[in-house]
């Protein structure tokens, strides 16, 4: 089983014990790869237990790293996408715009282009969910005037969620109706573990919303 493949699956199934073996052992070595690596399995034990702080540090390495590449590959993707929630906004966006450009460099690659998709849809769920919403249609729009294929239904579905999710937090109440058609439908092709994460989410914003 290869790094990434584990570190994932024991982030999904939230095993800190497995996270905290990875770790370790990528800790035994002192090659820069290793170290980056190690960041970002710390980031994903940060994401399952918010009590275990990522060292500024370490952050700072990391972001160091990603902004001397002039050439993103694979890996550099990787390293970003894992990450993202424990960087700064303006880092985040800089380095956004950075894969943006990298895809020039790439462009037949479907594959990393894909990557590059997902990592920018999730970049814009951090910005919502710091309610830094400037920053968040800054990247809605570069979806909005991209030719996102038919066959990339994933990143089409979910790019309609994120643009909900901005047109209600901006008060467009009536965005409601969109996100709701987005869980049925999804429940209709039976993906319902997706479906339900959305139906969480949902309520918490509109918890939230009555809150404030």
């Amino acid at each position: 089983m290869s790094l990434k493949i584990a570190i994932s699956e024991a982030y999904l199934e939230k095993n800190i014990s497995k996270l905290t073996s990875i770790l370790h052992n990528e800790l035994k070595s002192d090659k820069k790869a290793a170290k980056l690596n190690s960041i970002v399995i710390k980031i994903a034990i940060f994401m399952c237990d918010d009590s275990k702080k990522v060292h500024k540090k370490d952050i700072e390495y990391l972001s160091d790293y990603l902004f001397s590449i002039d050439d993103w590959g694979k890996y550099e993707i990787w390293l970003f996408s894992n990450s993202l929630f424990a960087l700064p906004s303006k880092s985040l966006a800089v380095l956004g715009s950075e894969i943006v450009s990298s895809l020039h460099f790439h462009k037949n690659s479907e594959e990393y282009r894909r990557k590059v998709y997902i990592t920018l849809l999730n970049i814009i769920n951090c910005f919502l969910e710091r309610d830094n919403l400037d920053l968040a249609l800054k990247f809605l729009n570069y979806f909005e005037n991209t030719n996102i294929p038919e066959s990339e239904l994933y990143i089409k579905i979910f790019y309609k969620y994120a643009k909900s999710i901005y047109l209600y937090k901006t008060g467009k109440i009536s965005s409601l109706n969109d996100l709701n058609k987005i869980i049925g439908f999804l429940e209709f092709i039976d993906c319902f573990d997706s479906a339900e994460k959305m139906k969480c989410h949902l309520q918490q914003l509109q918890i939230s919303n009555k809150n404030s």
